[in-house]
């Protein structure tokens, strides 16, 4: 659900700058880093992967969830960033829709 709404992200930047073709390049590039594991990466990648794209959220927790487990905490804290994301990614798209007036025009 957060690649998801990290994707709609991007496509609902095209309402407002026109065409977001290399976003979605960006985006896939971003995302193989996703790969291999996030501790490999200096803090400020690691910090980029954890907050900003949320690569190391999607790829790293399941991993960490398998082999040492998850507290209900930790799984009620996912679930309610998940749902954070989720509406901010609905706000995101009606504001865009508001501004949509045509394809053809």
């Amino acid at each position: 659900m957060i690649s998801y709404s990290f994707r709609m992200w991007i496509g609902t930047l095209s309402f407002w700058l026109g065409r977001t073709g290399g976003g979605f390049i960006l985006f896939s590039s971003i995302w193989t880093m996703g790969k291999y594991p996030v501790d490999l990466y200096p803090p400020m990648i690691k910090w980029l992967l954890y907050t900003l794209v949320p690569v190391g959220i999607v790829a790293a927790t399941p991993t960490y969830a398998l082999f040492h487990g998850i507290s209900f905490i930790q799984m009620v804290g996912l679930l309610l960033v998940t749902f954070m994301i989720s509406l901010f990614t609905k706000f995101l798209w009606w504001k865009g829709l508001s501004r949509y007036s045509s394809a053809t025009s």
